[in-house]
């Protein structure tokens, strides 16, 4: 009888350390974040002081499926608002094999602005910018 229930707890041990050493997170759940490259950066030519700001951006992402856009950052300050792209790479999904981008996603720059001339910076990875000026009428 001693017999048995020693084999029965070194079997109970060694399931539970297998089990402990296994990875049960679901699938989906380990990613990290990126900074997306913009290849297009598309707004009005003018605009009223009181009227909203549309930006189309468009980008890459990356080699396959598992890249995916998650949001724009944003830092609005006096006569510019400067824009940055961000992404989720997931590292434990299976993924089509063809590379993803986004296409004219919109993000709305909310009014007041003063007259003159508002800059749009979409800011690159490398640290560099695609620049896009909307002159902003008096009325």
């Amino acid at each position: 009888m001693k017999r048995n229930n020693a084999g029965l707890v070194a079997f109970v041990v060694l399931a539970f350390s297998l089990a402990c050493d296994s990875d049960t997170t679901a699938p989906g759940t380990h990613a990290e974040e990126f900074q997306v490259s913009f290849t297009s950066v598309v707004t009005p030519e003018s605009i009223g002081p009181h009227q909203v700001l549309v930006v189309k951006l468009s980008g890459g992402l990356g080699c396959d499926g598992c890249y995916q856009f998650d949001r724009f950052q944003v830092q609005r300050a006096g006569v510019s608002a400067e824009i940055s792209g961000r992404g989720i790479h997931w590292l434990d999904l299976r993924c089509t094999q063809f590379p993803s981008s986004f296409s004219d996603y919109e993000y709305a720059i909310q009014p007041p602005f003063e007259p003159g001339v508002f800059r749009v910076i979409a800011r690159q990875p490398d640290g560099s910018a695609i620049e896009r000026d909307v002159v902003v009428s008096t009325l």
